[in-house]
């Protein structure tokens, strides 16, 4: 199930289903109304861990670690707290800092 709402200059669509918000990610995309659109990855806190503790197992040192551009860290991963973080990054201008042109 997609969620996407409306602000004004812009729309946010949230492609994945949260089902548990402490241990989950999510595709987001932001839709400006000149058609700019960005993209970015949210991960909850535990799932960046959850994927810390799989690669912990690794022999090679090289191979220890957890990297995806374009992503955001949340305590949770709610609906609620992309909104906040997306309309923070919009107003503060910041998107184009941490979201990727799609």
């Amino acid at each position: 199930m997609l969620d996407t709402w409306r602000r004004d200059g812009y729309s946010v669509m949230v492609i994945d289903d949260i089902e548990n918000p402490d241990d989950a990610t999510a595709e987001v995309r932001v839709t400006f109304d000149d058609g700019d659109r960005y993209a970015v990855t949210f991960y909850s806190l535990k799932r960046v861990n959850t994927e810390m503790e799989k690669r912990r197992g690794e022999k090679e040192l090289g191979r220890r670690f957890f990297a995806c551009p374009d992503s955001i860290v949340v305590d949770h991963l709610t609906l609620p707290a992309i909104a906040a973080v997306v309309d923070e990054l919009v107003a503060s201008g910041e998107y184009t800092r941490v979201m990727q042109p799609s």
